[in-house]
């Protein structure tokens, strides 16, 4: 039931990254959204590979240690070709789950708990940061929503990592899922780190 859970964890979040490329306005941004949802396809991959029964590697997880490092070094610098890579992205999680464009009301439950969550506790505009009010030059308030909801994703998906490791006897089952935790954790660095460099997050 808990790799259930997981799978649609991550499934959601290769939607919800994918749709966040197409929307974000910074071509920056995009860059990063569609990075992490091919990120959250690996996830997906390995967590397919546990459900049957094959022993996974922790570098399967996702990115390596090295990897993150330099993008996380790189984060200001962007490709001219940002937009066909979100374009690509998107097409190919469509083909993968046999999407035809339109969007549907989804039966994860990670999703209907998420929603309904949204629903019944709005935010309002005195509990948001006070450095998300933008000034010229500042990210796009469609931008820094788009982050921040992001941002309570991953920390609900890692949540549920921390919960689930224990429920497996598999080695390399557990340090592919502590792997995959680790990397939830790095997601939200990342997108920390854009909105901290917009002046959109306020400094700890």
């Amino acid at each position: 039931m808990l790799l259930k859970d997981l799978k649609s964890h991550e499934d959601w979040c290769i939607r919800k990254y994918t749709n966040a490329a197409n929307q974000a306005q910074d071509p920056q941004l995009k860059q990063v959204f569609t990075d992490l949802a091919n990120q959250e396809r690996q996830h997906l991959n390995t967590l397919h590979q546990i459900e049957r029964g094959e022993p996974v590697s922790t570098g399967q997880g996702g990115q390596s240690q090295s990897q993150y490092n330099f993008e996380m070094a790189n984060l200001g610098q962007t490709s001219t070709n940002q937009k066909q890579q979100v374009q690509q992205a998107n097409q190919q999680y469509k083909a993968e789950t046999g999407q035809v464009g339109q969007t549907q009301p989804s039966n994860n439950p990670f999703t209907r708990s998420y929603q309904q969550q949204s629903q019944s506790t709005p935010v309002s505009p005195a509990a948001q940061p006070q450095a998300m009010k933008q000034s010229p030059g500042t990210a796009s308030q469609t931008d820094v929503d788009l982050c921040f909801d992001l941002l309570n994703t991953e920390k609900y998906v890692s949540s549920t990592y921390n919960t689930a490791i224990f429920e497996f006897t598999d080695h390399s089952h557990r340090a592919a899922l502590n792997h995959i935790q680790k990397e939830e954790q790095e997601h939200g660095e990342k997108i920390y780190n854009y909105l901290k460099s917009k002046g959109a997050y306020p400094v700890q």
